[in-house]
C-alpha cells in the first residue's frame, strides 16, 4: 500500500495526466444563451472584455478570453463575415484561464475552474473560480479527452499543438520554478520535461508566448535582464540559444516569422525587424514613430500589437488610430484610419484585419484607407451602459459613450444610430439616464 501510494505522488509531481473519467466535465457554454440576444449582440458576456488580445485561427474560428467577475477568464468563440465587416461572439465557453487549438481547430485545450473538478460551492467559497486542471477538449461535443493536474498557485503562461497535431507543448511557472512540458496530444501523458534553473517570477498566459516551427518550439527568455530567444527541439526539448546579437539589451516582446527568416521585436513605443542575412541576424527595419507608455507622457498613439502577415513578407502594426503595413524588401507603408483601437491581428489569408475595440471587433480589409466614418458603423464597439425596452417589446435601446444604438429584436439589426455630439471615454458614462416617451406635434399651418 505504502508504494502504491509513493507511485500515485510521483505521478502527480510529474504531472502525467490523467484519463477521462465519467464525472469529468464537459466542455460547454459558461451562460444559458439568449436567443433574443444573437448575432451582433452575441451571447451575454460577464462583464470586461478581453485579457488577451484575439487570434484569427487557421480554421477560421477567432478565439479570445475575456474577463469574468469572479477573476476567471473564459475562452470565447467569435465568426467573422467579411461581407458584412461583422464579427459576432458565439459562444463563451466554461474553461480559459490559458488555451491552444489545433490546427484543424477541433480540439481545443483550456483550463477548467476548480469547481469543475473539486467539490466546491461557489456560493461559499472564491476559490471554486481558481484556474484548475489544464485539459484537452473536443468540441463538437465538448468530451474532455484527458487533463493535466494544475497544482494550486501554479500558472500557466503558454500552450500551444504542435503543427502536426500529434503533441501539446505547455509552459508553467510554480513556486518560481518554470517548467517546460511535452504532452501525447492523444492522451495527455507526458512525453518530456525540461526544468528551467534560477527562480522566475509567474507571467500572464499569452497566446504567443510559445512559437511554433517545424519539430521544435521557440520562445524568449529573461537572462540577466535582458531578452534571449530559445528554441527547443521537440526531440530533446533541451534549450538552444539563438545568436542574435541585436536582441542583446532589448526587453519585450518577440514574433518569429512564418518561414523563420524574420524576427519582429516589439517593445515599448518602437517595433525593430531582424532578418537572417548571410547567416547572421541584423536589422532590415525599425519603426520608432509611437509614443511611449509612461506616467506624465502623451497620450494616445501607442503601439497596441504588432504581427507578421500570413506570408510572412510583411508586418502589420497598430496604435489606436491606425494600422500601419509595411512591406519588408520595399520598406513601402500603407495606413488604415482607426478609431479607439486596441489592436489588430491578421485573417489566415491575411486579406483581412481584426480590428479590437473596448467591447467589440470588427473585420477590416487590408485595402482600406479610412474606418472612421460613422456612417459605416454597423455595430457599437464600446460598452452599453444603459438599456430601455420600447413599449412593443422589439424595440431596444441601447446607451454608449458614442451616442444610442436602436435595434430590432425581431431581425437582430440596428435600425438607427443616434450619434452624441462627440465621442468620451466608455467610464465617463455621459448618459446618467435615458427615458423613452411619445412625442405629438401639430404641424405648423
Amino acid at each position: 500500500m505504502k508504494h502504491a501510494n509513493s507511485f500515485s505522488l510521483l505521478v502527480l509531481i510529474l504531472g502525467v495526466c490523467s484519463v477521462l473519467s465519467a464525472a469529468d466535465p464537459v466542455l460547454g457554454s459558461l451562460n444559458a444563451p439568449n436567443p433574443a440576444l444573437m448575432g451582433f449582440l452575441g451571447i451575454p458576456g460577464t462583464g470586461g472584455f478581453l485579457q488577451d488580445g484575439p487570434v484569427w485561427h487557421r480554421s477560421g474560428q477567432i478565439f479570445a478570453l475575456e474577463h469574468h467577475r469572479a477573476g476567471f477568464y473564459p475562452l470565447s468563440i467569435w465568426k467573422g463575415d467579411p461581407k458584412t465587416l461583422t464579427v459576432s461572439r458565439s459562444a463563451i465557453l466554461n474553461a480559459g484561464e490559458s488555451w491552444c487549438a489545433s490546427q484543424g481547430g477541433d480540439l481545443v485545450c483550456a483550463q477548467s475552474p476548480r469547481k469543475d473538478d473539486e467539490d466546491i460551492d461557489p456560493a461559499l467559497n472564491p476559490a471554486a473560480w481558481e484556474p484548475g486542471a489544464f485539459g484537452c477538449f473536443r468540441l463538437r461535443d465538448g468530451v474532455r479527452l484527458w487533463k493535466l493536474p494544475v497544482r494550486q498557485n501554479e500558472r500557466v503562461s503558454g500552450a500551444a499543438f504542435t503543427l502536426d497535431d500529434k503533441m501539446v507543448v505547455i509552459l508553467t511557472v510554480w513556486s518560481g520554478q518554470m517548467s517546460l512540458r511535452l504532452l501525447d496530444a492523444t492522451n495527455g501523458m507526458l512525453v518530456r520535461q525540461h526544468e528551467f534553473t534560477g527562480r522566475r517570477q509567474e507571467e500572464a498566459f499569452r497566446s504567443t508566448n510559445l512559437i511554433m516551427r517545424p519539430d521544435e518550439v521557440w520562445m524568449a527568455d529573461e537572462e540577466e535582464q535582458k531578452t534571449v530567444l530559445l528554441r527547443f527541439p521537440l526531440a530533446t526539448l533541451q534549450p538552444v540559444k539563438v545568436d542574435c546579437p541585436p536582441l542583446d539589451g532589448f526587453q519585450g516582446g518577440v514574433r518569429l516569422a512564418p518561414d523563420g527568416r524574420h524576427i519582429l521585436l516589439v517593445g515599448n513605443g518602437f517595433a525593430k525587424c531582424l532578418g537572417l542575412v548571410n547567416g547572421r541576424w541584423q536589422p532590415v527595419y525599425e519603426d520608432n514613430d509611437f509614443n511611449m507608455i509612461a506616467l506624465g507622457g502623451p497620450s494616445g498613439n501607442f503601439l497596441m500589437s504588432a504581427h507578421f502577415m500570413p506570408d510572412g513578407r510583411s508586418i502589420v502594426l497598430a496604435s489606436d488610430d491606425s494600422a500601419r503595413l509595411t512591406d519588408l524588401a520595399t520598406k513601402k507603408t500603407r495606413r488604415i484610419k482607426l478609431h479607439a483601437s486596441h489592436g489588430v491581428c491578421p485573417s489566415p489569408d491575411g486579406s483581412y484585419l481584426l480590428v479590437q475595440y473596448d467591447r467589440g471587433l470588427e473585420v477590416v480589409s487590408v485595402r482600406e484607407t479610412d474606418m472612421t466614418d460613422p456612417a459605416r458603423h454597423r455595430q457599437p464597439f464600446l460598452g452599453a451602459h444603459l438599456l430601455r425596452f420600447a413599449r412593443d417589446g422589439k424595440t431596444l435601446f441601447a446607451a454608449d459613450a458614442e451616442g444610442v444604438w436602436v435595434w430590432d429584436m425581431v431581425s437582430r439589426k440596428t435600425r438607427a444610430w443616434l450619434k452624441s455630439y462627440d465621442s468620451h471615454d466608455p467610464a465617463d458614462g455621459t448618459f446618467q439616464t435615458m427615458a423613452l416617451t411619445r412625442i405629438s406635434h401639430t404641424p405648423l399651418s
